[in-house]
């Protein structure tokens, strides 16, 4: 998955007190994200993998991975700040060699009755996102799952679903800024409202026949929201997005896209571990390419979450308009995705497991031709802590794609199997505390 604009735990996270150095277990399976104000934790990695089927690649290939994470939480209780970083560079035998990098960045400002959030989230990859903290298989990372930490919750229609269309191997830039603000009028009721700016550009372009589509996508809405108990609050939420192309698809012009969303919005943490949040409703699309086609299908955001001691699990449900991901000019996706890590062992061991399996479609227009993917991606790591903070991992992935539709060849989409199997070592020292007491 692509790096969240915040890190692990809600906004309550960021106002608990820093835990004392000697309170820390010594013991280190891999990074981990910060959960506690004024801490900062890092890790350092080196893996060795093998793969088949290296995105249209056929036969084996081998990759020598390095490459590092790192988490923040600023110390202040009222305006935290927080940062997640992943990068690194793979070397490849049989196979290209890359970099990577990721960076999303979270500020809180609170002003008497209102509260904002100002977030950027930056990455440049060779593929699309699929698995981990870095979104890249063999890497360490597999079961992190990044909590958007103070973020205001709305329809969030421009999030990416679980699950992408892959791509073939082709270097991209993404960034998306965005904004969001929260105004309580009583001590139950606040307005929110959230607006973003988002970007996706094609680099170093391996085949000209499978060049990827750059586009652009504004978006902004916001809605009333009532706390009817500590635990439950229900709002309804109005979203437009924008969504522009550059360039052609197939030899002709791409259309632009933009949509209204409607939700119903459901928020409820029904103990101190498990909680649910849900935005469903209908989504008005429009397709502009000479005559405007206007179609409503449903729209669906759903996660649930559970955080326990040595527990963490996800479970995720989207069904809404997107993008197209750089290979068709917009589609619907309906997604769901499971993230999920575990210590054992008396906490020397752990495992981690990210599952997703996504239907995307082409959007319905009798000038256009018609789209099916069905992507699937599955990946597992178990990792082993060592002395001096270090630890040892093995890791599994599968990526896998299937495609229906006229002209599929000239698209830039990823079709058939790519497997990865990697052995690495991580340190990952204990978190280092900054102003906390």
């Amino acid at each position: 998955m692509v790096l969240g604009v915040g890190l692990l735990g809600a906004a309550g996270s960021a106002q608990a007190q820093a835990l004392p150095a000697a309170e820390a277990s010594p013991i280190s399976t891999g990074f981990a994200l910060p959960t506690t104000s004024g801490s900062l934790s890092y890790a350092l990695s080196a893996s060795e993998g093998l793969n088949w089927g290296f995105f249209s690649n056929s036969g084996r290939s081998e990759s020598t991975n390095l490459n590092g994470n790192l988490g923040y939480i600023s110390n202040s209780k009222r305006d935290p700040f927080s940062a997640v970083v992943s990068g690194g560079r793979s070397f490849g035998t049989g196979q290209p060699s890359y970099n990577f990098l990721g960076a999303g960045l979270s500020q809180v400002i609170a002003v008497k009755h209102w509260t904002y959030v100002l977030s950027d989230n930056v990455s440049y990859l060779p593929q699309t996102p699929a698995l981990g903290l870095a979104g890249l298989p063999g890497l360490g990372d597999i079961g992190i799952s990044p909590v958007l930490l103070g973020v205001i919750p709305t329809t969030s229609t421009i999030a990416a679903p679980t699950q992408g269309v892959l791509t073939n191997y082709e270097g991209r830039v993404t960034n998306t800024a965005s904004g969001g603000f929260s105004r309580e009028f009583t001590a139950k009721t606040s307005l929110r409202g959230s607006g973003a700016y988002s970007i996706s550009r094609f680099v170093n372009t391996t085949s000209p026949q499978h060049t990827g589509l750059d586009y652009n996508v504004v978006s902004g809405g916001g809605g009333l929201y009532h706390a009817y108990t500590r635990r439950t609050t229900v709002g309804g939420n109005f979203e437009y997005s924008d969504f522009t192309y550059l360039g052609q698809s197939l030899g002709m012009p791409t259309p632009d896209l933009k949509t209204q969303t409607a939700t119903i919005n459901f928020q409820h943490q029904y103990n101190r571990k498990f909680a649910v949040d849900a935005a469903v409703g209908p989504q008005w699309t429009t397709i502009e390419l000479g005559t405007d086609t206007t179609s409503i299908s449903a729209f669906a955001n759903v996660a649930a979450t559970y955080q326990g001691e040595v527990t963490h699990q996800a479970l995720t449900f989207v069904r809404s308009t997107n993008a197209g991901y750089g290979v068709i000019g917009g589609g619907v996706s309906t997604s769901v995705g499971y993230t999920a890590e575990r210590k054992f062992g008396g906490g020397l061991w752990a495992a981690g497991l990210n599952a997703s399996y996504s239907d995307t479609k082409s959007l319905p227009s009798a000038t256009l031709p018609s789209f099916v993917f069905h992507t699937g991606v599955v990946g597992a790591q178990v990792s082993r802590a060592l002395p001096h903070s270090l630890s040892a991992f093995a890791s599994y992935s599968l990526q896998s794609q299937t495609d229906h539709g006229a002209f599929l060849t000239l698209l830039n989409a990823f079709s058939g199997q790519y497997q990865n199997l990697s052995f690495g070592i991580t340190y990952s020292p204990m978190p280092i505390h900054i102003g906390g007491h």
